[in-house]
């Protein structure tokens, strides 16, 4: 009942040469292993033939040695352990207590026996290695961030007051964003974290503004005249970034949902801070004696106050041509294995374990369904025949299933009657093989006998077989075995041409195409598509309150610079070769968020004075410290969210004084 696909293929054209020369082969081969006992059960050595051709399909190197698996390779032997963890291997609790074992056994094995060595892999060293990255990133861009506006500080206005109260009002935002997604979400993602991290360059806008206030009042200083000036751009600026972050609540990705939490609660916390507390703690503030700085802010604001504006306008007009060239040039990226760095010593120790056991599968497979066993059998000879198909092509490397080691009924049916075939009329095919080789008749007739009496029985079951410790190897892709439903799972190998492996899949006969790396990125693709939608949205939503609150003009001038900016940052990643993913349109908006913060700054106070562009400045550059840092992360996804937004700040803030220009400036002043 057992044939392989080449001597069924021999037997149904009646290749009596071909099938007696493979007969003849399987005897004087060199390599052939048998004895007395198999040449009087199998004469033809159908089985030895059909278990060969399964060998190549599915067998390793590994090998049953003292009873443990064992490899070898370069004149050393290499002992398999396999292991199962009582957690997932993203769990903190997990890794604390594995890594210590593994960096154990790394290093005492060498010493306790010369030349041995532990290699391993699994989803455990790839999650502890992120959860390092990760760890370590959180700590140096949070502490550059902070340590850089705390220098910023100091050098802007000579004193630690100015340090003290915008390090403490950003801690507070920060954990108070902490504290309550974590009241929302019940846990906090470690990716959270680290974008949120960015959160201190967006608080500390409203910081910088206050005490910046000081060089524009001098001696008329106090905390209620600096706190109504600034107080309406304040209030726009927080109100439209947290329009620009509540567009991430509605993203289809968790962790930007947790990202909007934190941030809109760390932003309102800080606000807050220096709205009820900034004037009660800071009364008595010295005089910055920074000149050079407003110098320095003086003169750009004159390049804006020039009386000619035709070269503001021909610079804005290339601007927009050159950022327009830039999109053109982006090209979508939604593969998921972008956006999840692999430690290279990790991935090459993982690929010399997959050589040792043999397991070089591909990370796409089918799985098939029936309502009972014997239909699920043959869907999968179905379903293999197409995949020896591509296998013939160079589009498949191999395949494993069930049905190669246990035939459907029917196939075994069938096997019968081509077998049959060899002992129906004349000559025998049976006996002339027998006689070439040199087999005694008797040993012929037995075997005849035999397969009459073997005719009779029933096909052997897929029950019986798993019953058997034969299956053992197999046992696996069975996934389920129901009363009304089986279910199983074909492994590929080699896989070249996963379009041809989809055709394959008929959801009517119940034959689908699993692809986990193809469906996740197909998922990012999807969120990509809708947060591009919803950055549009929060665009239009931020530009109605802008129109209801400066009129169509004033409005049009707020939101200018940051759709350039937006414009602008998409621009440069088109030219830096950068792929356009889901991440680079969330950043998106926090890149309107941040833009509409300066800009309103500038419609509320005028361009007059260069206290406006020096609180703006300020607070950029702790912007450009908190995502420039992400930007460069090892991290694709954070890597992608930091360099939109930096490019995006950088084109916001220079642009921002644009928002102050004409009467409408003068009359937003009068308002205030």
């Amino acid at each position: 009942q057992l044939l392989s696909e080449k001597a069924r293929q021999q037997l149904q054209a009646a290749d009596w040469v071909a099938f007696e020369g493979a007969v003849l082969t399987r005897y004087f081969s060199p390599a052939a292993t048998i004895n007395s006992d198999l040449i009087e059960n199998d004469p033809l050595l159908l089985l030895p033939d059909f278990l060969g051709e399964r060998a190549l399909q599915a067998a390793g190197p590994l090998t049953l040695q003292d009873g443990v698996l064992t490899a070898r390779s370069e004149r050393k032997v290499h002992v398999l352990l396999t292991g199962e963890l009582n957690d997932t291997p993203f769990s903190f609790a997990l890794q604390d207590r594995m890594t210590p074992l593994f960096a154990g056994l790394k290093a005492e094995l060498p010493n306790r026996f010369n030349g041995a060595k532990f290699i391993m892999a699994g989803v455990l060293p790839h999650a502890i290695a992120g959860t390092a990255t990760a760890q370590d990133e959180i700590s140096s861009f949070g502490l550059g961030s902070m340590i850089g506006v705390a220098l910023l500080l100091l050098i802007a206005f000579r004193t630690w007051r100015p340090l003290v109260f915008s390090v403490f009002s950003i801690g507070l935002g920060c954990f108070g964003g902490f504290v309550v997604c974590l009241a929302v979400f019940g846990e906090v993602h470690l990716l959270t974290l680290v974008f949120s991290v960015s959160l201190v360059g967006i608080a500390d806008d409203y910081c910088m503004h206050y005490f910046c206030e000081r060089f524009r009042l001098g001696n008329k200083w106090s905390p209620q005249a600096a706190l109504r000036h600034i107080l309406p751009g304040l209030g726009l600026g927080l109100l439209t970034s947290i329009i620009g972050f509540a567009g991430m609540l509605f993203a289809p990705f968790p962790g930007m949902q947790q990202v909007a939490v934190f941030s809109i609660a760390g932003l309102c916390i800080t606000f807050g801070c220096v709205v009820f507390w900034f004037p009660l703690a800071t009364r008595r503030l010295t005089m910055p004696q920074n000149d050079w700085i407003l110098g320095v802010m003086s003169a750009y604001v004159r390049v804006w106050n020039a009386r000619r504006k035709w070269p503001l306008r021909a610079v804005l007009l290339a601007l927009i041509i050159v950022a327009v060239i830039g999109c053109l040039r982006l090209v979508p990226q939604d593969d998921i294995r972008l956006f999840q760095p692999l430690n290279p010593a990790i991935v090459a120790e993982e690929d010399n374990v997959r050589a040792l056991v043999g397991q070089n599968y591909a990370a796409q497979f089918f799985l098939v369904g029936g309502t009972d066993q014997i239909e699920l059998l043959q869907r999968e000879e179905h379903l293999t025949e197409q995949l020896r198909s591509l296998k013939k092509s160079g589009q498949l490397s191999g395949h494993l299933a069930i049905s190669d080691a246990i035939p459907s009924p029917t196939r075994q049916l069938e096997n019968l009657a081509l077998l049959a075939s060899l002992f129906e009329g004349e000559p025998n095919r049976l006996r002339e093989i027998t006689q070439r080789v040199g087999i005694p008749e008797v040993t012929a007739d037995a075997y005849q006998a035999a397969f009459s009496g073997a005719s009779q029985k029933p096909p052997v079951s897929l029950s019986q077989w798993l019953a058997d410790p034969v299956s053992r190897p197999f046992r696996q892709l069975l996934i389920e075995d129901g009363v009304d439903r089986v279910v199983s799972a074909v492994m590929l190998k080699g896989v070249t041409n996963l379009e041809s492996l989809r055709a394959l899949a008929s959801p009517e006969r119940a034959v689908y195409f699993i692809d986990p790396v193809g469906d996740k990125s197909a998922i990012f693709e999807k969120y990509r598509h809708q947060s591009g939608w919803l950055a549009l949205v929060s665009y239009g939503v931020v530009a109605l309150v802008l129109l209801l609150r400066y009129g169509l003009v004033g409005g049009f001038v707020v939101m200018v610079p940051p759709a350039m900016a937006g414009l602008l940052s998409f621009g440069v990643l088109g030219f830096l070769g950068e792929p356009l993913s889901f991440f680079n349109l969330m950043a998106l908006l926090l890149v309107l968020g941040l833009g509409v913060d300066y800009s309103l700054f500038f419609r509320e106070t005028g361009i007059k004075h260069p206290s406006t562009l020096l609180g703006t400045a300020l607070s950029s550059v702790t912007t450009f410290l908190a995502f420039g840092l992400l930007a460069f992360s090892s991290v694709a996804a954070i890597h992608a969210f930091g360099l939109t937004i930096l490019i995006g700040i950088i084109a916001a803030v220079l642009l921002s004084p644009f928002a102050g220009l004409g009467r409408y400036a003068n009359e937003g002043k009068k308002n205030t």
